[in-house]
């Protein structure tokens, strides 16, 4: 416009094209200069006028059947469930419509791929191209008035390929690393660089990080070796936990992500990890353990583990990766490392990522089996439990109560770990009938707990309840306080999805057969109550294969295989027990001490 703004204009047309143009050049420099309104977290791209009318529909029905809530058999319940039922697909179908249109028509200035080169050079080329093209990253600085600090960029090129070397053509160097120029400023590749407190080296082999870990380690120790001195300095229990509070967190920062534990394949083989790694830190752990017990110097580092009450090394590392692997294994499906965790279940012969070896630390294949994740909000403030749960305080007020019982229906239930399964049960008895029996197999006891067995067995309660005709008033005898203390507390833990489905088949019962009233109380184990003694004979029946048939617990898919310290536990007894020298120290001193790595 500035080469224009002085010429004639003699003609209407000639207006018109000329605020034309000042209009389209006004428009043109409001894109490139004004930054945009940031978009409400409130608002949902993928929302329509459609959805908004269903929400009022399912609004309005939803008041109708709070309104008609004592009139079980209204319609206006019917029509309030299937409008919140075709609301919710409404909206799946929807937002499943938006994104995959979103993701066909998208373009470079909303997704910036650098990609994989074929070289360095490639590969810094491209990143230059993403800082510089049209709609890149420089750009999108000057539109929204976001200066990068490029002098502080590092850079990096993450490969193990060699060339040769000039000086010496016998021999092999690491790739060369070019430079590259952003903005006018220069920045050159780095060997290794600090990233979220662990220390990248360009081959990822992190031996940079490894001598990080073992300084840090070894300061803190030094500093600990002053505060417990043998003369007049803290107690041993003292230095002991100092030692796992501070040194191990600081020490093992993110080790799942740099050291690597042993882990063994489906055939049995060992497939080795960072055992020189491990070797390195063993050595501040040594010096720790020597401080703690006022030790010789010449001790034995697994002796010294055992009488410090340490786990070894190996042990803590597999432990740290075991944890990770849980956490991730719990992770939504929409999670981004929910499909890679997936891909490394499956342990390949070549090219492990560290992510292999922290999830083959699990011992479940998450790609096969539904992996439980705990919830930290299950119920409203204001919930009640629908039933009445009793836990009396004393054996003989429970032995009272199970023998002024008058109930029309007594159901009792039980799980048991027996010959290594974990086996659910469930017993009714009605008059002088003859009782009904219902048996469930959860699995091994690698996989599954006894608690999740004994709620299982309250489920298998609720369905032979369900079942009965022509009955007012049910007893459930049970004795597992924990199931029951779940029930009547809302709040997160292992095993609340079974408890959820307690609830679930109670309200089932109140929803297809009436107003029953049901009380859960506690009846002791092993009193010769005649219930209770049968329901344990029969979960041990189901335990060993003999459950009924047809009868299906819906989402029993396995949680962990085991709590991840019983699992440490046993690695730790098989490292105290099978070692040689362990053995012939137990000779000379008996049991050593054992402080109890499970309950820490």
């Amino acid at each position: 416009m500035e080469g224009r703004a002085t010429e004639e204009i003699t003609t209407e047309e000639g207006v018109d094209g000329r605020l034309d143009e000042l209009v389209e050049a006004l428009q043109k420099t409001i894109e490139s200069k004004v930054p945009e309104k940031k978009q409400s977290p409130y608002v949902k791209r993928w929302w329509s006028r459609e959805l908004t009318d269903a929400r009022r529909m399912v609004k309005r029905l939803g008041r109708d059947s709070w309104e008609r809530r004592d009139l079980r058999g209204h319609p206006a319940h019917e029509r309030y469930r299937r409008a919140r039922n075709d609301y919710g697909q409404k909206i799946k179908d929807t937002k499943r419509a938006f994104w995959k249109a979103w993701l066909e028509e998208i373009d470079a200035k909303n997704v910036w791929d650098a990609n994989n080169g074929k070289d360095m050079e490639e590969a810094a080329q491209r990143v230059v191209d993403m800082m510089g093209r049209e709609g890149g990253g420089q750009e999108w600085a000057d539109q929204h008035f976001s200066l990068y600090e490029v002098h502080k960029f590092a850079c990096m090129g993450f490969s193990r390929r060699k060339e040769v070397d000039p000086g010496n053509p016998r021999k092999r160097r690491p790739a060369t690393r070019p430079s590259i120029s952003i903005g006018g400023q220069q920045t050159e590749t780095k060997r290794t660089h600090k990233f979220l407190g662990v220390v990248l080296d360009q081959e990822l082999r992190f031996h940079e990080q490894v001598a990080h870990a073992v300084g840090k380690g070894a300061s803190w120790v030094s500093q600990l070796k002053r505060l417990a001195k043998t003369n007049g300095g803290m107690r041993n229990g003292f230095a002991r936990q100092l030692y796992q509070a501070v040194v191990i967190p600081s020490m093992l920062y993110a080790a799942d992500v740099w050291c690597t534990p042993d882990i063994k394949t489906k055939t049995g083989a060992v497939v080795k990890g960072s055992r020189g790694f491990i070797t390195k830190l063993a050595r501040v752990q040594r010096t720790a353990a020597i401080q703690i017990l006022g030790g010789y110097r010449t001790t034995p580092n697994d002796t010294l583990d055992i009488h410090a009450d340490l786990l070894p090394m190996a042990t803590q590392i597999r432990k740290i990766c075991a944890r990770s692997a849980a956490r991730i294994a719990a992770l939504p499906p929409e999670h981004p490392i929910r499909g890679p965790a997936q891909k490394a279940a499956k342990l390949v012969k070549r090219h492990r990522a560290p992510l292999h070896y922290v999830m083959g630390t699990l011992g479940v294949d998450v790609r096969k089996k539904k992996v439980e994740t705990i919830d930290v909000v299950r119920k409203p403030p204001d919930w009640e439990c629908p039933v009445e749960v009793t836990i009396d305080g004393r054996k003989e007020e429970a032995m009272e109560r199970e023998r002024a019982n008058e109930a029309d229906v007594r159901v009792y239930t039980d799980g048991s770990g027996y010959k290594g399964k974990v086996g659910a049960a469930a017993v009714l008895y009605r008059g002088f009938r003859q009782p009904k029996v219902l048996r469930k197999l959860l699995g091994t006891e690698k996989e599954h707990t006894v608690f999740e067995g004994e709620c299982v067995g309250q489920i298998l309660g609720m369905e032979l309840i369900r079942r009965e005709l022509g009955i007012r008033a049910a007893t459930v005898g049970t004795d597992n306080q924990a199931g029951m203390q779940a029930l009547m507390n809302p709040g997160p833990g292992t095993g609340r999805y079974l408890v959820d489905q307690v609830i679930a088949g109670i309200e089932k019962i109140t929803r297809t057969r009436g107003e029953r009233q049901i009380r859960i109380y506690w009846t002791p184990a092993h009193e010769g109550i005649p219930g209770n003694e049968r329901a344990d004979r029969e979960a041990k029946r189901a335990a060993e294969g003999k459950e009924t048939r047809g009868i299906g617990i819906p989402g029993l898919a396995a949680p962990l295989p085991a709590p991840l310290q019983l699992t440490t536990c046993f690695v730790y007894y098989k490292v105290r027990t099978l070692d040689l020298r362990s053995l012939l120290l137990f000779q000379v001193e008996g049991e050593a001490p054992d402080g109890g790595h499970g309950q820490s």
